[in-house]
């Protein structure tokens, strides 16, 4: 089951997984580690070797700066354990920031 934009259930297809393992595989072409272990993460859920909360956890850490991958995990949670994205962490012109700090100092 899935969780969709409106908060309903619909059906995820063997087809669905398979397309979002591959979006998960072209995402992580140039870190293949990353890749391995999100496998190695969904084999140990699989086999009870870990619970959803570490799995989740370590979903989050791998899919960082992925947010999409991130949020379209959660067609695969139920929805007591959705992930929300990280807040957006403000740009910091660094000119900008040196110039202030030139002024602070006079």
């Amino acid at each position: 089951m899935s969780k969709g934009s409106s908060s309903k259930k619909v059906e995820v297809t063997s087809d669905d997984a398979k397309i979002y393992i591959k979006e998960i595989k072209d995402a992580f072409k140039d870190e293949k580690h990353k890749f391995n272990e999100f496998l190695k993460t969904m084999k140990d859920i699989k086999k009870k070797r870990a619970d959803i909360v570490c799995m989740l956890a370590r979903v989050k850490e791998l899919f960082e700066g992925h947010e999409e991958l991130l949020l379209k995990f959660n067609t695969y949670l139920v929805d007591e354990f959705e992930i929300t994205p990280p807040p957006n962490k403000p740009e910091v012109n660094i000119e900008y920031a040196r110039k202030y700090l030139d002024k602070v100092k006079v």
